[in-house]
């Protein structure tokens, strides 16, 4: 199942080159389930000549991680992902908020991701500690014992 997902990102805070971006867009899908082999292309980032782009959109084809096909009901579990820039990371850090923040609302939801906890903090042009605290819950197909 293929699902069609624009993003726009639109930071007061934190700035990404277009490889940093993609990469970091891409470890968050990952980290929910989404299968290898999305494309993904991301805007909103600052290119390598230093200038930004200026009308910020991600667009992609996402392949689904599962679901109704053909009216069909396909067995899956509830997964729960946490997302906490607390704790050392290389792929989250404290200045992600607002991109979490903004993934949350127009990627994670629209996908049909639960939102079960959400303590994000996040303040414009500042750093808080320990900003992102995010607790989500995906469906999955079920495993065999």
């Amino acid at each position: 199942m293929e699902h069609d997902l624009q993003f726009t990102f639109m930071g007061f805070t934190a700035y990404y080159s277009c490889d940093g971006m993609r990469d970091k867009v891409r470890w968050f899908l990952e980290q929910l389930g989404v299968r290898p082999g999305f494309k993904l292309t991301t805007r909103g980032c600052v290119r390598a000549n230093g200038r930004r782009l200026r009308r910020p959109q991600d667009r992609r084809r996402v392949a689904g991680s599962g679901g109704p096909r053909h009216g069909r009901a396909v067995p899956g579990a509830a997964r729960r992902v946490e997302f906490k820039s607390n704790f050392v990371s290389d792929h989250l850090q404290d200045g992600d908020c607002e991109l979490m923040e903004q993934l949350r609302d127009k990627v994670f939801v629209p996908m049909g991701v639960k939102v079960v906890e959400d303590r994000t903090s996040c303040m414009p042009n500042q750093n808080v500690i320990g900003a992102v605290d995010m607790t989500l819950e995906v469906l999955g197909p079920v495993r065999a014992p």
